[in-house]
Formats: structure tokens, sequence, C-alpha cells
């Protein structure tokens, strides 16, 4: 299973050029039901979609960012979704003593493939690796 982040989700939205190509044929090589996100970076992209929103002025603009937005939300109901759920969050304060320096965020999406691990016991495979040293990962 591979947990796709924002950048990567961001990457596969907006880029058509040699990143999001490679990773569409990493994915390619992947069961549909294989490559995965969290609720954290829904959260994340959320976060972004709605500070664009408030900044455009036109309805032109507007227009284009709904068509975006709906585009963005049409994405997310064919990628299966982490829940954020009390074992990722025993975890996240767990680990929050020790890596004070790492952003909340991506300590969340961490703990979500930490509980998700655990519950599958087995190895399961992230693109790139972990912000947390000593994470298994595979490429």
């Amino acid at each position: 299973m591979v947990v796709l982040d924002t950048d990567h989700l961001s990457v596969l939205e907006w880029e058509t050029d040699s990143p999001a190509g490679k990773l569409l044929a990493r994915l390619s090589q992947l069961d549909p039901d294989e490559a995965v996100t969290t609720i954290i970076n829904f959260e994340e992209q959320m976060r972004g979609w709605l500070a664009y929103l408030a900044r455009v002025r036109t309805l032109a603009q507007q227009l284009e960012a709904y068509r975006r937005l709906q585009r963005h939300l049409d994405n997310y109901r064919t990628i299966p979704t982490l829940e954020f759920d009390s074992r990722a969050a025993a975890e996240f304060q767990r680990l929050r003593r020790s890596f004070r320096r790492i952003g909340t965020m991506d300590l969340k999406v961490e703990c979500d493939f930490r509980a998700l691990a655990k519950k599958r016991k087995r190895l399961i495979a992230r693109i790139q690796p972990a912000a947390i040293v000593g994470c298994a990962t595979s490429k």
C-alpha cells in the first residue's frame, strides 16, 4: 500500500510534466485500492482551497475556482482515505513529546500511517521516506 501525502496529491492534480508522469507511472503498477491518502491531507488541501476562494474577486475567477474545487473533490472521492482514529491520536500524543520540531500535520499523517501499519500488521510502502527517522519504508 502507498500512502499519498499532500505534495503527491498536488502534483497529480496540477502538474502535467515529469513529476506527475513519474508518479503516475509508479501508481499504475499498483492495484487501484493500494494507493490511499489521509483525512489530514484532505484538511491541509481544504485549508488551501478556502484561502484561495477568499482571495478571488471577480465572478469569472470564482467560476474557475469552483470548477477546480469540484475537480479536487471528485479526485478525493476516488482515493480511499485513512481516518484519524483514536489509535492515531494516541500515537500522535506519544510522538509529539519526542518530535516537537515536526509540523503538526506531518506528524498526524505519520501517526495515521503507523496506526494503519499496526492494524494491518504488515509493511506498507511509501513513495517517499517519512519525516521521522526509523520508520519502515520501501521504494
